[in-house]
């Protein structure tokens, strides 16, 4: 589990997160949700040890991440949004870098390249983009370590490889594994998620399960706007909106009207 507790972090004078306090735990897909700016990458990075906290503890299975022990290394993969490409061929900088990594399987790697119809063999300096986001993300998925950092993973990619994505991921879960996804185009993940974590001025706003959600809101479309709506916006049908869900019966959410309701309330 990865446990944070009063998290405390600022760049000189501009304040990033002030009394972050949260719990991720094996066995769920996170969406670490936030507008630009919010703070998402920087407390991943926190998160790993790569940046210092400025006050607060992180724990990882007990351990503190900043002092980055192999033990915990081993137990944690951060990808960042622009991962930066090698000169060597891809096979050569996982098989290097894949070794530090006990539950690195490299036949999932390749499964997960034919996927996205790359090759294992390419350099990525030939790659484009997207195929160099894809390929590292195959190699992300393949460390199979118990705590994976995605951050802005759908960026660069076509519609068909947003969708292989989410496939890729979803075969890759398992109760022994958390993966949390820090992202703003939040509709492009929204079914992969059992958790989301919303920051907002500094702090989390909502964080929760969507089975939780379910039972706390309720999201429709009308013509006409019910007397309790919280939130609405405008679509060819009328109104999408989100509302207090006073039945008690688990309802669907639209975490991105979600996200756009908590985001414009003050």
């Amino acid at each position: 589990m990865i446990q944070i507790d009063n998290l405390n972090f600022s760049y000189g004078e501009k304040e990033v997160l002030k009394g972050i306090n949260a719990r991720f735990e094996k066995g769920r897909i996170y969406g670490l949700l936030g507008p630009n700016g919010a703070g998402k990458t920087t407390l991943m990075r926190l998160v790993c040890g790569i940046q210092k906290l400025k006050g607060g503890c992180i724990e990882i299975d007990g351990k503190n991440p900043v002092n980055r022990t192999p033990e915990t290394l081993q137990r944690i993969f951060y990808l960042p949004e622009h991962p930066v490409a090698t000169i060597n061929r891809i096979s050569t900088f996982v098989r290097e870098y894949g070794q530090f990594y006990p539950t690195f399987r490299y036949e999932e790697f390749e499964r997960t390249m034919k996927e996205f119809r790359l090759d294992c063999d390419a350099k990525f300096d030939k790659l484009s983009t997207g195929e160099c986001k894809k390929a590292f993300i195959a190699f992300a998925l393949a460390l199979n370590t118990p705590y994976l950092l995605l951050d802005e993973p759908t960026n660069g990619l076509d519609v068909t490889s947003k969708n292989e994505f989410r496939q890729t991921v979803s075969r890759h879960m398992n109760d022994g594994r958390c993966i949390i996804i820090a992202t703003h185009q939040i509709r492009e993940i929204s079914t992969l998620l059992d958790h989301i974590v919303i920051l907002k001025d500094k702090d989390i706003a909502i964080d929760a399960t969507i089975a939780d959600l379910q039972m706390q809101y309720r999201c429709g479309t009308a013509k006409e706007l019910p007397a309790d709506v919280l939130y609405s916006e405008e679509s060819i049908n009328g109104y999408n909106y989100i509302a207090p869900n006073n039945k008690g019966e688990e309802s669907d959410i639209e975490i991105e009207l979600l996200f756009n309701y908590i985001n414009l309330k003050k």
